[in-house]
């Protein structure tokens, strides 16, 4: 028998077939099947590691969060002035030339948040590997989604009016709706602010000593999540693909 045959898979094969793999007589014998396999197998574990990960975010947080669910109580409905002086001491200039309210609250906080971190570089981005696990865990939480808020609530403003154009012209008359994109937008930003809301609640549990930096940080968070629930309430029940309907699973 020849060395090639020897070979478990054949060089090549993947090359000139038709990818119809659930048809193939020849896929254990194929490398490129093989490798979409194995890279199958790693993403249903690190989906896991995820879902993990967010759970456990939940549970750290722990009374941390009722006590936060009592300030939002606390606060009420009035949104916020995103112009006036911020009880953090952090001002943006510019903040006027911004057309949405909220949208500039939401940049607000990530500037506010921004500083936070890079005063605190050394220890919590520099120094992330040598952080307790969760408070790494949380500060990945507050860099990832700092800015991203900002930017997803501008999108969900951007949709809204791109939808009241359509249903201005010709739109959608006699068709069924589309999901609006501006729901949708604003979903995923109300979700990154209540992991953030959760990450710096972490922060100031297991940080005491800056529980009175965290608390202003957080009182704009609470605030801007029942501003952004108000703006869009239709956002929460937004189905977004694989995520809310279920496909995924």
């Amino acid at each position: 028998m020849s060395k090639r045959r020897n070979e478990k898979y054949i060089p090549g094969i993947y090359n000139y077939c038709d990818r119809w793999c659930e048809r193939c007589p020849f896929t254990a014998r194929c490398r490129t099947f093989a490798m979409e396999q194995a890279m199958l197998r790693r993403e249903a574990r690190r989906d896991a590691e995820n879902a993990a990960f967010w759970a456990a975010m939940e549970k750290a947080a722990g009374d941390a969060l009722e006590e936060l669910e009592d300030l939002a109580a606390e606060l009420g409905p009035k949104a916020p002035d995103p112009f006036a002086d911020a009880p953090d001491g952090t001002r943006d200039d510019d903040d006027r030339d911004e057309k949405e309210p909220l949208v500039v609250e939401a940049m607000r906080y990530g500037n506010a948040a921004h500083r936070w971190l890079e005063r605190r570089r050394d220890e919590f981005v520099e120094g992330r590997d040598k952080l307790e696990a969760i408070l790494h865990d949380a500060s990945e939480v507050i860099l990832w989604y700092h800015m991203f808020i900002g930017v997803k609530l501008n999108r969900a403003f951007f949709g809204r009016r791109m939808d009241a154009e359509d249903d201005a012209g010709e739109g959608w008359q006699g068709e069924e709706p589309m999901p609006s994109d501006a729901d949708g937008s604003a979903k995923i930003a109300i979700i990154g602010i209540d992991r953030s809301i959760t990450a710096w609640a972490i922060l100031m549990d297991r940080r005491p000593r800056e529980a009175k930096i965290i608390r202003p940080i957080l009182r704009r968070l609470l605030r801007l999540r029942g501003w952004a629930d108000r703006e869009f309430p239709d956002a929460r029940k937004f189905v977004r693909p694989g995520f809310d309907d279920g496909t995924a699973s």
